[in-house]
């Protein structure tokens, strides 16, 4: 099965339940500011979005621009500002970047093709799924999680397609998070030892065929994940996400 495991440094506190990933997701539609997804070329300074659409990036906020000049392409979440919007070209403009970050990114792994011993092995650490969207062949998750110490975090994030029967349906997304973190067992108290992460789960040709083309109105994605109760316990939990393109 394919792995991700990595280190980030933890930034900022993040409370439980906020549904924007930073201060600078908080759109103003006043400063035509907007957010998105897509594949960044900083060698060509585009990033083609999840929809089509074409971004040159003739400006870069002050706070970007080191990260910009990394020679490598990558999918990034990003909050733009239109410049221009170019009438000889389809779906192309020009953006300043205000602020970007890398995301996760990995295969939805299917239940069906998991032994029993990769069944064992999936990650059984808390983590619970804040939003989700359907873009650019990838289901996109933002995930929050307990962290354990203010240098960094060590986790690892699987997500698994429920295709056993009487699970996943035409109109319904059955998928399950998993998470290898730091052995948690108590629910911190404090609001500062929780994080987030978007990641981005490549969707196979079946399972675009299969969900690719509905919108929202037309399929729910229900996520499965282990999260603490009112007792404190680490138990099963649901929730179910409408797949909105962006709801930050």
């Amino acid at each position: 099965m394919k792995k991700i495991i990595f280190k980030i440094a933890l930034l900022t506190a993040v409370v439980f339940g906020a549904v924007a990933c930073s201060d600078w997701l908080e759109v103003d539609e006043s400063q035509n500011r907007y957010i998105s997804l897509g594949e960044l070329d900083p060698t060509t300074r585009t990033i083609k979005g999840d929809y089509g659409e074409v971004l040159n990036i003739v400006e870069v906020a002050n706070s970007a621009a080191g990260e910009l000049e990394k020679e490598n392409k990558r999918r990034v979440c990003f909050n733009y500002s239109v410049l221009k919007r170019n009438a000889d070209a389809q779906n192309s403009m020009n953006i300043r970047i205000n602020e970007f970050y890398p995301l996760v990114v990995d295969d939805v792994e299917s239940l069906s093709l998991l032994d029993e011993d990769a069944r064992a092995e999936l990650g059984k650490t808390p983590v619970s799924p804040i939003q989700a969207a359907i873009s650019g062949g990838y289901i996109n998750v933002q995930m929050v999680y307990v962290t354990m110490d203010a240098e960094g975090v060590d986790f690892e994030f699987e997500l698994v397609y429920d295709d056993s029967e009487g699970a996943s349906t035409d109109n319904t997304l059955v998928l399950q998070i998993c998470h290898k973190g730091k052995d948690v067992s108590k629910q911190p108290s404090d609001n500062s030892s929780y994080s987030y992460q978007w990641a981005s789960f490549k969707l196979s040709n079946e399972l675009l065929e299969r969900y690719g083309h509905k919108t929202t109105h037309d399929l729910m994605v229900v996520f499965r994940y282990k999260w603490w109760n009112n007792a404190g316990e680490i138990v099963d939990n649901v929730a179910n996400l409408a797949p909105a393109p962006y709801s930050l």
